[in-house]
Formats: structure tokens, C-alpha cells, sequence
């Protein structure tokens, strides 16, 4: 993973920075920062390649996923299609009431309040 590498290269840039501006004699909050935004200069010259390569890794990552996603919705969209085809399918192949009431069974049985009031 070029992403591991180019970090792993930037945090051995910051630590010898640091131990280069340590034996100098900088400490504290000092030889924090400088080491830092030394560092950060340097990666920016010295790891250029390892900078490009994980950019390339993470947009190929993205355009998979891209894929993926894209994939996924198809699948979806078919298969929500094929279901509707079915249910189609089964409503014209039912027979038609004609506009009666339904089945008394069909409806939800009652409450147990209607139940005590029908007593």
C-alpha cells in the first residue's frame, strides 16, 4: 500500500529532522515546530514519487467503488423491477371482485371492545 509507505517515509523525515535539530541544541516547542514544518518542506522535495503513488492508489480505489456502487444500484433497480413484474402478474392472474366487499375474513378481527359491545 503506497499510502503506508509514503507515511512511514514522512515520519522517519520528521524523526531525523528532529534528532539533526535536537543535536543542534533546539528544545521545547521550538524544535517541535521546526521539525515539523522542516519536514514537511523536505517530503514535499524528497517524496514526490511516494506522494504520486498513493494519489494514483486512492483514485483507483475510488473509481472501484464507483463501480461497485454502480453495480449495486443495477442489481437493485432490476430486481425492485422483477418484483413488480411479479406482483403485476399475480394481480391480473386474481379474479376481480367487480367492486363487492371484500370477505368478511379478510377484514381484522375485531377489537375486544367491539367484542364486549356485540355481547
Amino acid at each position: 500500500m503506497p499510502f503506508l509507505i509514503y507515511s512511514a517515509l514522512r515520519l522517519l523525515l520528521l524523526g531525523v529532522t528532529a534528532v539533526v535539530l535536537y543535536v543542534i541544541g533546539l528544545r521545547g516547542l521550538l524544535l517541535a515546530v521546526l521539525a515539523i514544518v522542516i519536514a514537511a518542506m523536505l517530503s514535499f522535495l524528497l517524496l514526490r514519487k511516494q506522494a504520486n503513488a498513493t494519489a494514483v492508489y486512492f483514485d483507483q480505489r475510488r473509481q472501484r467503488r464507483a463501480r461497485t456502487i454502480d453495480r449495486v444500484d443495477r442489481f437493485l433497480s432490476e430486481d425492485a423491477a422483477a418484483e413488480d413484474e411479479a406482483v403485476e402478474s399475480r394481480s391480473a392472474a386474481s379474479p376481480d371482485h367487480g367492486g363487492e366487499a371484500p370477505h368478511p375474513d379478510a377484514t381484522k378481527p375485531p377489537s375486544p371492545r367491539e367484542r364486549d359491545t356485540e355481547q
